[in-house]
């Protein structure tokens, strides 16, 4: 029950972060549940573009960077900046 739990937290985390960064570049989905079928069908449309420092830094390592960075003494890994 505990995996189900820190599941559903992690989900719920990404989630959010979706939200604060469609928020932050001003894209305004519309939809009540941006992780519906309308919502999804929307997200997997949407166009978004590398910044300059992220395409240089996959060209060097030869892959996606992993960017750590710590909230209240616990580690995570992000994807977005």
């Amino acid at each position: 029950m505990r995996h189900r739990v820190q599941l559903v937290k992690s989900a719920d985390m990404v989630k959010n972060r979706v939200h604060s960064l469609l928020e932050r570049y001003g894209f305004r989905p519309g939809f009540s549940d941006l992780f519906g079928k309308a919502g999804l069908d929307w997200l997997k449309r949407l166009e978004l573009k590398a910044s300059y420092e992220l395409v240089a830094e996959t060209a060097r390592l030869g892959r996606l960077p992993v960017v750590n960075f710590a909230a209240g003494g616990h580690s995570f890994f992000c994807l977005f900046s």
